[in-house]
């Protein structure tokens, strides 16, 4: 076949030849953007991931957030009178409770760290405040009741006013209260104890504690007319009283006049019967009086005359002169004890 190429063997010369460089495949500009895209992704992939962690902090951060609240307010329904211990009780249980922080990147760890320091300062804020209104609602009602109780002192006992009251104004300094909450309750407390105070006097002595009034014993602690309406309940306990002592010796002397017709049967019968009484016995009988003791007398005498004697000789007839004396007499007979001191 025919040679198409041949080439001396003796040929002498030089081959060129270009060495690879960076700019080769494109120039050094396209290895050093590569280099960026793929650094630049994976701050992308860890910007989501970051992204997805603090998205699931947070919304981890606020039902934890639910349940506490919910505990705090439900510990709150629940704790004793007076909220001690309260606040201690809710931080240590939120301290105690194991948060775990199973996030991978520093910004969701981080996140959930302050998320959780936050919750606790809102809940020891809160708890605070809580405990403290529990103090003092109970302060008060402790204070209502020491009031009451002092009330009730005097109101027995009035003159017990000045050092029941220096104790409770004492008390009242020692109040969570504000100055101004001190000064209305220091107000109230002469005015309140001494209004006891007065009331005691008039439902013992109204005439006394008209008296104290209208000499200004208390006038430190009532105006002209809270004093002028005292005065007024005095003057009604007063009638009251006089009203009432009417009763009731209209009903003393009711019953007597019932228990004295009572007797006067009882007697009457006895006398009539087989075997009748002696009249000392009748007139030992604290029911029988005097216009009926003259009465059997005189049934007596009628018996010692007509019949065997029923009683001591010319004892009915001393008895019946005695009984006949003039008013003022020493010697006239008043009542049964005389009568009985004649037997």
């Amino acid at each position: 076949m025919p040679k198409l190429f041949s080439a001396a063997a003796n040929v002498t010369g030089q081959i060129q030849s270009r060495a690879v460089t960076p700019n080769t495949f494109g120039g050094g500009a396209g290895l050093q953007e590569a280099g960026k895209q793929i650094t630049s992704f994976a701050d992308l992939m860890q910007k989501r991931i970051e992204t997805d962690e603090i998205s699931e902090v947070n919304k981890e951060l606020s039902q934890k957030r639910v349940e506490w609240t919910q505990n705090l307010y439900d510990s709150a329904e629940n704790m004793e009178s007076g909220g001690a211990g309260f606040t201690e009780n809710i931080v240590k249980n939120f301290e105690d409770f194991s948060f775990e922080n199973p996030y991978k990147t520093q910004a969701a760890q981080r996140a959930w760290s302050e998320g959780l320091a936050s919750m606790r300062s809102d809940l020891t804020v809160r708890s605070i405040g809580i405990e403290s209104e529990a103090r003092g609602k109970k302060a008060v009602a402790d204070y209502s009741t020491t009031s009451q109780n002092n009330q009730s002192v005097v109101t027995q006992d009035p003159t017990q006013l000045d050092s029941v009251l220096k104790a409770q104004l004492a008390y009242i300094e020692t109040l969570p209260l504000s100055a101004a909450n001190k000064t209305n309750f220091t107000e109230s407390a002469g005015t309140d104890l001494a209004e006891a105070a007065v009331r005691g006097m008039i439902r013992s002595n109204p005439d006394l504690a008209k008296q104290n009034l209208k000499d200004g014993v208390f006038s430190k602690f009532f105006d002209s007319d809270e004093t002028k309406s005292l005065i007024g309940e005095a003057n009604t306990a007063e009638s009251a009283i006089r009203i009432q002592a009417e009763r009731d010796k209209k009903t003393a002397e009711d019953s007597q006049v019932v228990a004295q017709k009572a007797a006067k049967r009882k007697w009457l019968l006895a006398v009539n019967s087989d075997n009748p009484p002696r009249l000392e016995e009748i007139l030992d009988d604290p029911d029988v009086k005097n216009e009926d003791v003259v009465f059997f007398m005189n049934y007596f005498d009628r018996v010692n005359k007509v019949g065997a004697p029923t009683t001591l000789p010319g004892l009915v007839g001393r008895i019946n002169e005695r009984i006949s004396l003039e008013p003022g007499d020493p010697n006239r007979i008043e009542d049964t004890d005389s009568i009985w001191a004649e037997v």
